[in-house]
């Protein structure tokens, strides 16, 4: 079993340090687990970054399915919950409106642009950058 973890002290913003004041600690985690198979493994992949109008990043390919949440930034309010299988097929488990899967749309959120592939790719067709943020865990 696999642990990183990273934690990062910030000073609140308009503080000096001399105001003996409180820090905001924010951790990141990556992990790799190796459930109860010899064989088995379930990996975790985040993603926070600006991705403009048409832009596009791909998931890593699964073995056998994935399950992952997908957030836009708060002007745009959109988000989805979904599963991918291994030749990827989405199924959208619970989303706001103008997420489509499996389909490249023009003011969607695109979770996979095509009928099944993989790795899965999520595009960005809302119109003007926006900031993603992604959490998938697989096998």
């Amino acid at each position: 079993m696999l642990h990183k973890f990273i934690e990062i002290l910030t000073l609140p913003q308009g503080l000096a340090s001399s105001d003996s004041p409180t820090f905001v600690a924010t951790t990141v985690q990556t992990a790799k687990y190796s459930p109860s198979g010899a064989t088995a493994a379930l990996n975790f992949y985040g993603f926070n970054k600006s991705l403009a109008d048409d832009g596009t990043t791909n998931l890593p390919a699964v073995t056998t399915n994935g399950i992952g949440a997908v957030c836009i930034d708060s002007s745009s309010l959109k988000y989805t919950f979904f599963v991918v299988d291994a030749t990827g097929t989405v199924t959208l488990i619970s989303n706001s409106a103008s997420v489509v899967a499996n389909a490249d749309t023009d003011t969607n959120l695109c979770i996979g642009t095509a009928a099944t592939q993989e790795p899965l790719v999520i595009k960005n067709r809302l119109g003007g950058v926006k900031i993603v943020n992604i959490l998938f865990w697989y096998d």
